[in-house]
């Protein structure tokens, strides 16, 4: 029998933090549903259309899993997402640049 050196074996607090930061991003898709007739209603739509949003998301968030995924496959986990971060800081920048400006 072949033995394993330390390095090959899976690191199970890196495991379990994985775990719970998947489990989080999942429960973003039902945090919502216990809330749609309270987002109607401070909102002033109906509530078909607060769960028409919802479902939109929804819809957006599979098919952005599949395209990432297939991105991720072809040209590596690391690229896609560190592009990823890139493009989030450009626009995150970009979106608060407000704030520091000074129109006075």
């Amino acid at each position: 029998m072949k033995k394993l050196d330390k390095t090959a074996q899976p690191n199970s607090f890196i495991i379990l933090i994985l775990f719970f930061a998947g489990l989080v991003i999942m429960s973003n898709l039902y945090v919502t549903m216990p809330l749609i007739p309270v987002l109607s209603k401070d909102f002033l739509v109906s509530e078909s259309e607060t769960v028409w949003i919802s479902s939109m998301f929804t819809f957006c968030f599979a098919f952005g899993s599949l395209l990432f995924g297939l991105l991720s496959d072809r040209f590596g986990r690391k690229k896609i997402m560190l592009w990823g971060l890139a493009a989030l800081n450009y626009r995150g920048s970009k979106k608060y640049a407000f704030i520091f400006t000074n129109d006075k």
